[in-house]
């Protein structure tokens, strides 16, 4: 079957799930949709950085599955990103009241849905005749994140008076100027989400109702900086397998790529310059990075392995993504932090030839047991295109 027939099926298939098109008669599909934080979408992709990143589970999902390796943000950070594809909507059509101000739409980080928004994708499923289960990081909601984040959108190219090389210029956050760090204990379940993993896992464990399906949602909070893991995590990483990019001056940025990335303190002062760009450094966090990615990969299979002991295989629905891309490790440039959909972490990288751009780089995949082939889809989509425009 062609790619593009397959595609169309998976569509309508969700479409027609997700409007409550199918009929309670009809043997509806489970669904386990699972979110992880801040992922690339390279990382999921076979042969990157020469496969340093053991990922199993994922793997076994995308040989039974479809992979789109394409997949670009609706919205270049969390609430937004997480705001379109729960509503649906583009990021410049979700009016609502804030503070008693009319917004057009979630602009920047500290707007999203309104509370009394009542067609998202659980609220929709719902009334299909689903059972829901939600647990997790959700936000989506308008107010959740600190208001510096709409300061700086905006002051993102307001020439405030700096001197990056004598201070770094101004910032307000100082993620850039950590080291990753690896504790020493030795625990699998190090992250705090594996807590919610037991919890939700068990709810599908438990589930008996055999003429209801259900959906499933877990956000992560892992992979979201400051990047920690531990020895047990960090012992999968081949840090000879890490391919440590180049980056271009700062003075080439774009203007609103070098203020973003100076407000997350990415723009070392002259004392600083030699160790904030030492290549062992750089190799280091980009390994603990790759840790956490791991981890989450072991997540991914405890649902695996819950949906099969329970005899839900054959007829359950895996979609697992991410929010958006990734927000300083895998930026092939000094620009740390989103600034746009087409930003370098969403896809920007010179290779030995040209300068590609490809605003893909969250990742998405979907696993359904008629599926039983490995596809990987090339066209630019977003997961916003399946539920409504």
């Amino acid at each position: 079957m062609e790619t593009d027939t397959i595609m169309l099926l998976v569509v309508l298939v969700l479409l027609l799930i997700a409007q409550g098109a199918i009929g309670e008669h009809t043997n509806r599909p489970n669904i386990v949709f699972l979110v992880v934080e801040s992922t690339d979408g390279r990382s999921w992709t076979p042969g990157y950085q020469n496969d340093v990143v053991p990922i199993p589970n994922i793997r076994g999902l995308q040989a039974n599955g479809t992979e789109f390796r394409r997949h670009y943000s609706n919205a270049p950070v969390c609430c937004p990103s997480r705001a379109t594809f729960w509503s649906g909507r583009h990021a410049s059509n979700i009016p609502h009241t804030h503070n008693g101000v009319n917004v057009g739409g979630a602009w920047n980080n500290f707007e999203g849905l309104p509370d009394n928004f009542t067609e998202r994708m659980d609220q929709v499923m719902s009334r299909a005749g689903y059972s829901v289960k939600m647990s997790g990081k959700t936000d989506w909601s308008t107010g959740d994140h600190s208001e510096n984040v709409y300061l700086n959108a905006w002051t993102m190219n307001v020439p405030f008076p700096y001197d990056v090389n004598r201070t770094g210029g101004w910032f307000d956050e100082t993620i850039c100027m950590e080291n990753a760090t690896i504790t020493n204990d030795h625990e699998k379940e190090r992250h705090q989400d594996w807590d919610t993993v037991k919890e939700t896992t068990q709810w599908i464990r438990d589930y008996e109702d055999k003429e209801k399906p259900f959906f499933v949602y877990q956000g992560m909070n892992i992979v979201h900086p400051p990047y920690v893991t531990n020895q047990y995590w960090s012992e999968k990483i081949d840090r000879t397998r890490i391919e440590v990019p180049s980056w271009i001056p700062l003075m080439d940025l774009h203007p609103c790529d070098f203020q973003s990335s100076m407000l997350k303190g990415c723009t070392p002062s002259d004392k600083d310059s030699s160790w904030f760009y030492d290549m062992k450094r750089r190799r280091e966090i980009r390994a603990v990075y790759y840790a956490m990615i791991a981890e989450f990969d072991a997540m991914v299979g405890e649902y695996v392995n819950v949906v099969r002991d329970s005899g839900f295989s054959n007829n359950t629905i895996f979609i697992v993504t991410s929010d958006h891309g990734d927000m300083y490790v895998l930026a092939q440039l000094n620009s740390f932090h989103h600034t746009n959909m087409f930003h370098n972490n969403t896809g920007k990288w010179k290779d030995n030839s040209s300068t590609k751009w490809f605003h893909t780089k969250r990742p998405l995949l979907f696993r359904w047991s008629f599926m039983m082939v490995e596809i990987q889809y090339q066209a630019v989509v977003s997961f916003r295109m399946y539920l409504r425009s």
